[in-house]
This record gives C-alpha cells, sequence and structure tokens, in this order.
C-alpha cells in the first residue's frame, strides 16, 4: 500500500510539475507575441504565422481569448 501511495505522489508531482512547465512555456511565448498581439491588421489580439512550400503549408495561430480557461475548454 506504501509503494502504491509513494507511485501516486510521484505522478502527482510529476503532473504538476509537467503542468507548471507547460504555464512557464505559454506566458515566454505570450511575451515573445506581446508586441505583435497589440498592432497588427486584425486589430484584434491575434497572430498568424503560415509558410507555403511546394509540398505543403503549414501555420499557427496564437490569440489572446477573454474568457476563463476553464469556461473554452469543455467539450
Amino acid at each position: 500500500m506504501q509503494c502504491l501511495a509513494g507511485l501516486c505522489l510521484a505522478s502527482f508531482t510529476l503532473s504538476a510539475w509537467a503542468n507548471e512547465m507547460a504555464a512557464q512555456q505559454l506566458l515566454a511565448k505570450h511575451l515573445t507575441l506581446e508586441q505583435r498581439l497589440l498592432k497588427n491588421q486584425f486589430h484584434r489580439p491575434v497572430v498568424l504565422d503560415s509558410q507555403e512550400t511546394p509540398n505543403r503549408v503549414t501555420g499557427e495561430i496564437h490569440a489572446v481569448v477573454e474568457h476563463p480557461f476553464v469556461s473554452v475548454s469543455r467539450g
């Protein structure tokens, strides 16, 4: 039973650490995009980056959503 409790604690700690790392990465990304979010052709906090090659098109969209994450993450 003690081994299971230790495993659960390690799993929770690892999960909390992963969440913290993801939050830090998201914050860092927001800081790098901050000026582009403030001033762009959309007049909204949206950044669109795309690249086209002869074989494919790729892109990323970053936006600030003014709603709590819990309310927009429900499926």
